[in-house]
């Protein structure tokens, strides 16, 4: 019964669009579904991921401890809301956490073990690594690598899809990705406030 609840909503999680259905079969099998409080600490910058989060339904801040001489502060540098995951990046790389994930409100979440993970999404990502090596390829600003530079690359990318309207990239966040556009089209806006307004300027 949880499956087919699962199944009958998951298409429209983004996160899960990409997966061919049987795929899709086979992770709602594993994923265990819980409910995060507001507040809680999902994940804790510096530890080592044990497994995939991904948000069902509400808000998950990303924030990050900041250290200026003998003081620090608490950076709130990205959001994860429905139909994301938390911090594949470094589930995918075996590396700690760059930001702590915390709960802005309720979540419903899905998640997977590194085990379950490895053995299903990560083995159906690697076998689209080919793909991934030809969009790099007509980047120009990768025309200098050669083929072992975009097959490593191709390894870590990761797919994402956005809707209409969505903020790919916030004037002022820290920047600590890069993206390639598959397919699409995105508009680049600059936000200004001249005398108390703010304007925003289509960069072209």
């Amino acid at each position: 019964g949880d499956i087919d609840l699962l199944m009958k909503h998951m298409p429209y999680i983004d996160f899960f669009d990409r997966f061919p259905t049987k795929l899709r079969r086979t992770l709602f099998k594993m994923v265990s579904y819980k409910i995060v409080p507001a507040g809680t600490c999902i994940s804790k910058e510096g530890t080592i991921p044990s497994g995939l989060n991904v948000v069902w339904t509400g808000k998950v801040m990303l924030q990050r401890e900041i250290f200026h001489k003998f003081d620090s502060r608490i950076m709130t540098i990205g959001v994860v809301k429905d139909g994301k995951s938390v911090c594949e990046m470094e589930l995918l790389r075996g590396i700690p956490f760059r930001t702590s994930a915390i709960a802005s409100t309720d979540v419903e979440m899905l998640s997977l073990t590194s085990s379950q993970y490895n053995k299903t999404i990560k083995k159906f990502d690697e076998g689209d690594v080919v793909n991934k090596a030809d969009l790099y390829r007509e980047a120009k600003i990768f025309n200098s690598w050669d083929t072992k530079d975009f097959l490593r690359i191709a390894r870590l990318s990761r797919s994402r899809f956005y809707n209409t309207g969505e903020i790919i990239i916030k004037q002022g966040d820290v920047a600590d990705e890069i993206f390639v556009m598959r397919r699409g089209l995105a508009v680049a806006i600059h936000r200004e406030t001249f005398e108390g307004k703010d304007y925003d300027i289509i960069v072209t």
